[in-house]
């Protein structure tokens, strides 16, 4: 199990806060296990493959720090271009459970 220190910038410091603010920025976030490995997509692109959800969940945090630090208006501008990018992917979009 991985202790997470830094995570007071993410809403409800929990992993659901970080797939809720991913999912604000339109990053379209899924992730599943299958076959013994896990995979984290954004939209229809594969993101990471790690044989353990602790990695998922770190990957997530991570992501989500990232975006939770910029300032609103440079937030907002990347909110906006990744919105014009990305679609969600269809099918095993999971929301944070398995």
């Amino acid at each position: 199990m991985q202790e997470l220190r830094f995570l007071r910038p993410i809403p409800s410091a929990s992993l659901e806060g970080a797939i809720a603010l991913l999912k604000d920025m339109q990053r379209h976030i899924s992730f599943y296990e299958k076959d013994g490995h896990w995979f984290v997509f954004a939209g229809h692109t594969c993101l990471l493959k790690t044989p353990t959800r602790d990695a998922v969940d770190a990957f997530i945090y991570g992501m989500a720090l990232v975006y939770s630090t910029l300032p609103a208006d440079v937030r907002e501008k990347e909110k906006q271009r990744l919105a014009s990018t990305y679609e969600p992917q269809g099918g095993n979009v999971v929301d944070g459970e398995s």
